[in-house]
């Protein structure tokens, strides 16, 4: 039987995978330069994908939103 500690590392390594995977995959040469968000998949304006961005205007305003809302003061 699983204790605590067991389950907490568990959880922890499924997460860090998880976490890993995704910086990868954003990393990835695929999608530099493309022409779809890698959040949902919309297209990007020309103008961000110049400037190198990665993300819709949508996606961006809610990624800020929500660094926003849990920064630190």
């Amino acid at each position: 039987m699983p204790d605590d500690v067991d389950l907490a590392n568990d959880q922890l390594h499924s997460e860090l995978s998880r976490a890993i995977n995704r910086i990868r995959k954003n990393n990835s040469p695929i999608n530099k330069g493309s022409k779809t968000c890698i959040e949902c998949g919309e297209d990007i304006p020309e103008a961000r994908r110049e400037l190198g961005l990665n993300f819709c205007v949508g996606c961006a305003e809610s990624k800020e939103r929500r660094r926003s809302l849990f920064a630190e003061d």
